[in-house]
């Protein structure tokens, strides 16, 4: 189907058996390959990926970011479809700086009590607040496991690769089952977690998961990740989009 067709029958397809799912399914998959929206040729993802390295390295001057160690080149089998012309494959690793929180020990923790957030208040594409948890931390290792607005956080366990994007303007601590994710160049951290959503919606997230139940993805697993990656209009774009389309689908796509 394609996204002409699909948008026609958006209604039809809604109300079919197992429609919502599909639906949600079909608007994730057509936005990650470039269908969902007629591209803008005169646009490109090259731009952007030329102008992180030198970011990276100003993180690296500053001491900010450790130099960090090659990841491998894209390879075929790494591309799970087609992609327009003017947008680009790139490791998940090469676009973020990520790491994960604070260990929560009782004995070997010291500093201020701070709230901090787990697995448990990470749902995908949003966050449980009622039952914040405070452990001890100390001020030189808030930098590490804060998050701040606009940073995308991931299970790193339970059901891993769950992710929503901090929208507060109150930053927050994190703890080391979950991953912060700081995305270079201004990439959008919305269409990175619709990226995160329809692999998880299509299934191509186990491939990146290890352990049955509960679940596990390392820091390394994670840097691995290919990610279709338009250029930065394009994913404003798309990401309007795909609200506006989950919008007029309420409560369809969202009950």
């Amino acid at each position: 189907m394609d996204a002409q067709q699909f948008l026609a029958e958006f209604g039809h397809i809604a109300n079919a058996q197992n429609g919502v799912p599909k639906l949600r399914e079909l608007v994730l998959v057509l936005a990650m390959q470039g269908r969902l929206l007629p591209q803008e040729p005169a646009e490109s993802a090259s731009s952007l990926l030329e102008a992180i390295p030198a970011q990276k390295q100003s993180l690296i001057a500053s001491r900010a970011l450790r130099s960090p160690k090659p990841l491998p080149l894209i390879a075929t089998n790494d591309k799970s479809h087609v992609i327009p012309g003017n947008w680009c494959w790139i490791r998940f690793g090469e676009i973020a700086t990520h790491n994960s929180g604070k260990t929560l020990d009782s004995v070997r923790n010291s500093g201020k009590l701070r709230d901090y957030i787990t697995t448990s208040n990470l749902y995908w594409g949003r966050f449980d607040l009622s039952n914040v948890r405070q452990m001890l931390i100390r001020d030189d290792e808030l930098e590490k496991c804060t998050a701040r607005k606009g940073d995308l956080l991931i299970c790193e366990g339970g059901e891993a690769g769950r992710a929503a994007v901090w929208t507060d303007d109150r930053e927050v601590c994190f703890q080391n089952h979950v991953h912060r994710a700081r995305l270079f160049g201004g990439i959008n951290p919305f269409f990175v977690y619709r990226f995160f959503e329809k692999l998880n919606i299509t299934g191509e997230i186990n491939a990146h998961r290890k352990g049955i139940g509960i679940s596990n993805m390392s820091s390394k697993a994670l840097a691995m990740i290919a990610v279709p990656l338009p250029p930065l209009e394009e994913q404003s774009r798309i990401v309007a989009k795909v609200d506006e389309l989950y919008a007029s689908g309420e409560p369809i796509l969202n009950g």
